[in-house]
């Protein structure tokens, strides 16, 4: 499943960039949202998990202007193609201050988009394909999760339960197998049965994680330490960057 986000003010122009897209990737499983202001799209990453696959977003608009709207998907959902749609060729050069992959003009939106989605979906594959996973194994299946789709894993029993953005997955293998495989962990411990995604917490309060999407994972008396000093130093290494 693709999801793909179109963010502009015009509703004739808004509906004729979803038209185009879903005609371009006809052949892909797709989703796509439709956005008139930038800030309920920023609304939808942080507080119902929405993460684009793709978003095409119009340049000039009223609420915030699709270049500072590209940053913050930049940082909040990395992954994230963007690609810019304008009326103005003045902008072609202030686009640079966010990372893209396309910049088409309004005017020629029926034959440069096609061409700018389909490039979105090539670098796509090629960023997933480098992206850190783990992987569930059993006697019938392989199935890799990127790293980037968890917001947590919780032991069960005697099961993992790995909770994504795409849905929940089961395995008998602990949370400390799952991750000898990563070069650097991103999951931070902070209960014995909890461990954490620190690019999935969205804020600390004093004995809890609070997730994007407004879950809240405990964190007990044993592990509160260890992982609110894990949270910081995550926090000031992507300060840092």
């Amino acid at each position: 499943m693709r999801y793909i986000t179109i963010c502009d003010d015009i509703a004739l122009h808004r509906e004729h960039a979803a038209a185009v897209t879903a005609a371009a990737l006809s052949e892909e499983c797709l989703e796509i949202n439709e956005f008139s202001q930038a800030q309920n799209l920023l609304d939808a990453v942080a507080e119902d998990s929405y993460c684009p696959d793709i978003a095409v977003l119009d340049i000039k608009m009223d609420d915030m202007d699709g270049i500072r709207l590209a940053k913050k998907l930049n940082e909040l959902v990395p992954h994230c193609q963007i690609i810019f749609l304008t009326a103005y060729l003045d902008y072609a050069t202030e686009v640079y201050e966010a990372e893209h992959s396309y910049f088409v003009l309004k005017q020629h939106m029926d034959t440069r988009l096609p061409k700018a989605l389909k490039k979105a979906c090539l670098n796509l594959a090629s960023r997933l394909a480098e992206a850190p996973c783990l992987t569930i194994k059993d006697r019938r299946s392989v199935t890799k999760i990127p790293v980037r789709d968890i917001l947590y894993m919780e032991r069960v029993g005697r099961k993992t339960r790995i909770a994504a953005q795409s849905g929940e997955h089961w395995t008998i293998q602990s949370p400390a197998e799952l991750l000898q495989e990563l070069e650097s962990s991103p999951f931070i411990r902070c209960h014995q049965s909890y461990w954490v995604n620190a690019q999935a917490i969205f804020s600390l309060k004093e004995n809890e994680f609070i997730l994007t999407g407004e879950t809240a994972i405990p964190l007990s008396r044993t592990f509160r330490h260890e992982a609110k000093e894990a949270f910081f130093a995550q926090l000031h290494h992507k300060t840092e960057k």
